[in-house]
């Protein structure tokens, strides 16, 4: 008995020993129970979150266990935290984390940590080794060096001091996920460098709560959808994401909400939602679509890079557009017009250029992928002071404008002739306080509405159509006449005819039938104002007399050319002198001239003796066309078997 009682400490010890030892082994949980201290079993999967619990609140719950920290090498449970399973690095550090010269550059441990917050990414997981429960980041946690020394300083983060937008490391790639710790030190806005503040839009904080977040007015930004009212519309944020990179300008500012690919990360939209592809503009922005590409400033030259570097994922008709060219060499920065995205580098015009009367054309013409003064905005500048050119307009023109300093109609150089569709473009120094769209003659820029005429009067097809109608108190040359002079050379109203057709007179310098806009559609009752520039012979002005440019219509009498004349021949029973195999027998089978050399369309407007519309209702109707007439008829109109007849299914119309 003696020799029990001498023997109870040792044994006493060795079964306290025992018991601690079971309850350190470890099988796995998420929480350790209270009674033995074992860890139950999905311990390993979740022992990170644990850890950051319980250790970083209670430092002794562990070393308990596994020994003193930082070394938690065993201790009396014999389990280490860096055994050969588990965080094995000399450092003590997670497994191919310090050891690793890769994870001391930024670009290796700063995208690990700009992730979604987990097991192994994020801000929380940098602070379970480099934090303390009171001051993150600031006191080197169980195991690593504090951010503050030697790294990220001035200020104990997992950041570098400047990471602006504009900076080499820039905040706006991480995940916002991370808010939590930031919050430690910028809630609202609190140690923000003045840098940083001046850039952000004022907001009112948050109510005292409000889990923290990137865009809810927690911490630096304010809550998301503070854009103007109508920032959904293309016309509000377009020319905004277009402007040069800034601070609220630009692809890159796009970018701080929506994700580096446009994917919606962080403001939750995706450009794709709306845009129809993941990027900053519509799915087409040709020149000629609604919303164009060349109005964006080149310093966005970077982010169109991600897609349309050496014209990468560009659209076939995109393509189409562009002249071929050389890509640059691998490392040359990407810009507009050096041949690392969709444009060839600058200077590629003809060995002529500078020359006013080539370039000048061109740059005066409508707006297009080659051509009008967006064109030459592209390369010069929005404000044509040299751009990516680094040519500036007044280095010749004396002037900041596409134009000589002087190009009045009695210059050397006139804008009469300009196109009027670069009016958006001459409104940057020619706007009056007007409101409207700009345009030459509706009193936005230098011209007033013209006369009495309906704001799109300049359009060739809406004045065109009534100064070659019949003559009349509004319509016809004479009409014209009354304001523009008798030779229409300006007249009362100042304008000539010659500012805008390029010849003294009511019709563009070419309108024969192969022009865009052609004579023959002009009433004859106009010939009289024609014979003031195109008299031949004497006698009464007409278009088919001889005294003009026609000669009389071979034998027809001289008013052949009026339908109420030659319409009713056409039209009666064939035969030596009428119906329409009598007009083929000149015009040709096809009505397209035939011998005469005139084709019917010349003057109908469509390949067939009669006018595009003589339905009953229109001012010459077929119903008086004699039916002996069908077989020519049937050239066109045919539309099942048989001898053709107007009333037999053959061409129009069933039985009778």
């Amino acid at each position: 008995m003696s020799q029990i009682k001498k023997r109870w400490p040792i044994i006493a010890i060795l079964m306290a020993l025992l018991i601690t030892v079971a309850g350190c082994s470890s099988s796995s949980s998420s929480t350790t129970d209270p009674d033995t201290g074992k860890h139950s079993d999905n311990w390993i999967a979740v022992h990170g979150g644990e850890f950051i619990d319980t250790f970083l609140s209670n430092p002794g719950k562990c070393e308990e266990c596994h020994g003193s920290a930082p070394v938690l090498r065993g201790g009396i449970s014999k389990v280490s935290c860096f055994n050969a399973s588990c965080h094995n690095s000399s450092s003590g550090a997670p497994i191919g984390h310090c050891d690793t010269d890769a994870w001391n550059s930024p670009a290796s441990h700063g995208a690990r940590a700009k992730m979604t917050p987990g097991d192994d990414s994020g801000f929380s997981f940098c602070q379970v080794c480099h934090g303390t429960p009171n001051v993150p980041f600031l006191g080197g946690g169980v195991f690593g060096p504090t951010c503050f020394i030697g790294c990220h300083g001035p200020e104990p983060s997992p950041h570098p001091n400047a990471w602006l937008p504009d900076d080499t490391n820039m905040h706006t790639t991480t995940d916002p996920g991370n808010a939590p710790v930031c919050a430690n030190c910028h809630l609202h806005r609190n140690k923000l460098p003045e840098d940083a503040a001046a850039k952000l839009p004022p907001f009112t904080p948050a109510p005292d709560g409000t889990p923290p977040g990137c865009f809810n007015s927690t911490l630096c930004h304010g809550v998301l959808g503070q854009h103007p009212p109508g920032w959904s519309a293309p016309t509000i944020h377009g020319p905004v994401a277009k402007n040069a990179p800034g601070g609220t300008s630009g692809f890159t500012y796009c970018q701080v909400c929506h994700a580096v690919d446009f994917s919606g990360d962080g403001s939750g939209v995706a450009c794709q939602s709306c845009h129809g592809i993941a990027a900053p503009h519509p799915s087409a922005w040709l020149p000629d679509d609604t919303y164009t590409h060349t109005t964006a400033d080149t310093g966005n030259a970077p982010v169109c890079n991600q897609c349309h570097f050496h014209q990468n994922n560009l659209p076939a008709d995109a393509k189409a557009l562009l002249p071929p060219f050389v890509p640059a060499p691998d490392g040359t920065p990407p810009g507009c017009f050096n041949s690392t995205l969709c444009h060839s580098a600058v200077g590629v015009h003809p060995d002529n250029w500078p020359v006013p009367t080539v370039h000048g054309p061109v740059a005066k013409a409508a707006p297009g992928s080659s051509s009008g003064f967006f064109y030459c905005e592209n390369c010069h500048g929005t404000s044509f002071g040299g751009g990516s050119a680094e040519i500036a307009c007044e280095s010749c023109h004396g002037i900041a404008a596409p134009h000589p300093s002087a190009w009045l109609p009695g210059d050397a150089f006139v804008h009469t002739t300009t196109d009027i569709g670069n009016a958006s473009v001459c409104a940057q120094c020619h706007r009056n306080t007007n409101p409207g769209t700009p345009g030459c003659f509706n009193n936005t820029l230098c011209h007033s509405a013209v006369g009495v005429h309906l704001d799109n009067w300049p359009t060739p097809t809406v004045h065109g159509s009534t100064a070659k109608a019949a003559p009349g108190a509004t319509s016809g040359f004479f009409y014209c006449e009354s304001c523009h002079g008798e030779n229409f050379g300006g007249g009362s109203s100042g304008i000539a005819c010659k500012s805008c057709h390029g010849i003294f007179a009511p019709h563009p310098s070419s309108w024969l039938p192969g022009g865009k806009y052609v004579h023959t559609t002009t009433n004859q009752g106009n010939a009289a104002v024609c014979a003031q520039c195109h008299t031949s012979n004497p006698g009464t002005p007409g278009c088919f007399n001889s005294t003009l440019c026609h000669g009389a219509v071979n034998v027809h009498p001289d008013g052949w050319p009026t339908p109420t004349v030659h319409g009713s021949t056409a039209k009666a029973a064939p035969g030596a002198t009428s119906g329409f195999f009598y007009c083929e027998s000149c015009h040709g089978e096809n009505f397209g001239g035939g011998s005469s050399g005139i084709a019917c369309e010349s003057c109908h407007g469509i390949p067939a003796p009669h006018p595009s519309s003589w339905l009953p209702g229109g001012t010459y109707e077929h119903t008086t066309t004699n039916q002996g007439n069908a077989a020519v008829c049937a050239q066109c109109h045919t539309s099942n078997p048989g001898t053709t007849g107007c009333f037999n299914n053959t061409l129009c119309h069933g039985d009778q």
